[in-house]
């Protein structure tokens, strides 16, 4: 609620609303995009408040307002490590024995996440920093997707006497036109 002896408030609020309607039409092509549109444009996972300074709003006049930042993006590490890089550091934290599997698991999530085109947008127009957060979370959830999936598999092979035959029938096909190809 804004209270209408508050004018500086008042005054923020509709530069605010304006900015919004400016915004939304620059980010359609001047197609009358609403605010709930920019949303779709720009996915804000989290942000931080920091007052740099501190002056009076006109809103009268001026020329157009443009993005004169750039983009943030999503740096590129030279030092990103191979899977196998990645499995043995998993060996050495935690006194495992991954080998393949494992590494085909990851692989196998890492490609889901790249598939995953909301995720790719928010790495696109995030830092690293702010997208560590986000990204962490989306590892988990395909995580306990591929755990979930892989349990159905094995609870399937172990308690269906048709469901372990036709699996091993299709991994010899499989195993059999690798050798012939």
């Amino acid at each position: 609620m804004i209270r209408l002896d508050d004018e500086e408030l008042l005054e923020y609020r509709l530069y605010l609303r304006l900015l919004s309607k400016k915004l939304a039409g620059e980010l359609h092509g001047g197609n009358g995009g609403t605010l709930d549109d920019i949303g779709k444009e720009i996915n804000l996972t989290r942000f931080k408040v920091e007052k740099v300074a501190q002056e009076a709003i006109k809103l009268e006049g001026g020329e157009n307002l443009r993005n004169s930042g750039g983009s943030a993006g999503v740096g590129h590490d030279d030092d990103i490590e191979p899977l196998s890089a990645i499995i043995e550091r998993l060996n050495d934290l935690f006194g495992t024995d991954f080998a393949e599997p494992a590494k085909k698991t990851i692989e196998a999530i890492l490609g889901n996440l790249e598939q995953d085109d909301e995720l790719v947008m928010q790495a696109k127009n995030n830092s690293r920093e702010d997208f560590v957060d986000t990204f962490a979370a989306h590892v988990t959830r395909e995580m306990l997707k591929s755990k979930r999936e892989n349990s159905e598999l094995f609870k399937l092979y172990a308690t269906n006497q048709e469901g372990a035959q036709e699996i091993a029938k299709m991994l010899l096909d499989l195993f059999y036109r690798k050798l012939e190809g």
